[in-house]
């Protein structure tokens, strides 16, 4: 089992073992220093025609979402993400919404937790119609108001 989902409450059954094993993967990929980490975003995760909306930028199709990753790592050394809870669309396990959230590292030795939920929509890939991939994920951060 991934760190990024091994206490996560999946609040349906309805989501199946590989819509959780490609959520996972999305977000270890996130969390990885690899230097192809994008492209293999674009090609195992997201579907051919896929949008990414987050913090870091809007991407449309998969050779913008294999560029996606060049520049996110800057003063960050290190990132894990962790999914609370995962709830389906009401009957529709093709529109998930994720709440979660990432400690982030950086290079002037502090770290920062912040909490995030993003809305997912699946597809399939071109070349397996069994396989599922993201063909929409829309990331917020969620921000906490300051004390006056």
């Amino acid at each position: 089992m991934s760190y990024v989902t091994e206490n996560t409450k999946w609040m349906s059954d309805q989501i199946t073992g590989d819509t959780k094993d490609l959520i996972a993967r999305f977000y270890e990929l996130a969390d990885s220093k690899q230097s192809d980490v994008g492209q293999i975003m674009a090609t195992e995760i997201f579907s051919e025609d896929a949008l990414l909306f987050s913090p870091s930028g809007t991407f449309k199709g998969s050779t913008e979402i294999s560029k996606s990753r060049e520049n996110s790592w800057g003063k960050v050394t290190a990132r894990k993400h962790t999914l609370s809870k995962v709830f389906a669309g009401h009957g529709d396990t093709e529109e998930l919404v994720l709440f979660g959230s990432v400690r982030m590292n950086f290079s002037e030795a502090e770290s920062k937790d912040a909490a995030f939920v993003a809305h997912v929509k699946l597809g399939s890939s071109g070349s397996s119609a069994a396989q599922p991939r993201i063909s929409s994920m829309e990331v917020y951060p969620i921000t906490r108001p300051s004390s006056a």
